[in-house]
């Protein structure tokens, strides 16, 4: 039940990647030729990607806001009540009273996070170790936006300053967890993309050649494809929801102890 609405937002993505295998010989055809008006086709299919992107981004948020609230009920009440109690079985859509008034700060917090990240990432030769300061900072802010609904940015920052050993610990681990899901969950797809290749696919990686061979098999074997992607974007969902419940877990765990 909470991993449907996750599950459907996954299905844009999914359509889009089987319309540019659908298209991946004119694609092909048009950079290696550089025709204009291909590459404007080609640009036109890119900003459809980044708006899609944008939507989809918006209304994930949101849900995860509802995730931050019901994985609260769930932490707070299997540690009172045992695993059997009410909180496990209730509906995302239950917890939009209880976030109400909270998304527009998450959304701020969020954006914030992203250009900070991203400025960060960019600087030559440190880029990546203050990317990941910044992911340890900003670790537990969109839980602290929604259930302290107040400066999540700030008292994420708190959190990771009295806590540094801690969060750093827990990021690790939550991070090689989060890495071996998400590996878990492509494979169904890759599977399904090189069982749609067939032969095709070793002869175009021994002989350097033949690309589009790999394109045309995999286009004639679409519904292959189709149900391995289904099925790894249904275990993304999931995937999705671990990492914002994760998060919530951890936040409520030094919260308690900073009180």
């Amino acid at each position: 039940k909470r991993m449907l609405p996750f599950f459907i937002l996954m299905l844009p993505y999914l359509a889009l990647f089987l319309l540019l295998i659908d298209n991946a010989g004119t694609i092909i055809q048009a950079v290696v030729t550089r025709n204009i008006g291909s590459l404007v086709s080609l640009i036109g299919f890119a900003l459809g990607f980044v708006v899609i992107a944008i939507i989809v981004g918006l209304i994930t948020l949101y849900l995860n806001t509802l995730v931050v609230e019901n994985s609260k009920r769930y932490w707070q009440g299997s540690k009172e009540k045992g695993t059997q109690n009410a909180s496990m079985h209730r509906l995302l859509s239950e917890e939009r009273k209880a976030i109400k008034g909270t998304y527009f700060n998450a959304f701020i917090a969020t954006v914030a996070v992203t250009v900070i990240s991203f400025i960060a990432g960019m600087i030559p030769i440190i880029g990546g170790i203050l990317g990941i300061i910044v992911g340890l900072i900003f670790f537990t802010y969109l839980p602290a936006c929604v259930l302290n609904k107040t400066n999540g940015l700030k008292e994420s920052y708190d959190i990771f300053m009295n806590n540094k050993l801690e969060t750093f610990v827990f990021w690790i681990v939550f991070g090689v967890i989060s890495i071996v899901f998400v590996l878990i969950a492509f494979i169904p797809a890759f599977i399904a993309l090189f069982v749609a290749a067939g032969g095709s696919l070793v002869t175009a990686l021994t002989t350097g050649a033949g690309f589009s061979a790999v394109f045309t098999a995999i286009k004639s074997n679409l519904l292959i494809v189709v149900i391995g992607g289904i099925i790894s974007a249904f275990l993304l969902a999931f995937v999705t929801i671990f990492d914002t419940s994760a998060r919530t877990m951890y936040y409520l765990q030094v919260s308690k102890k900073k009180h």
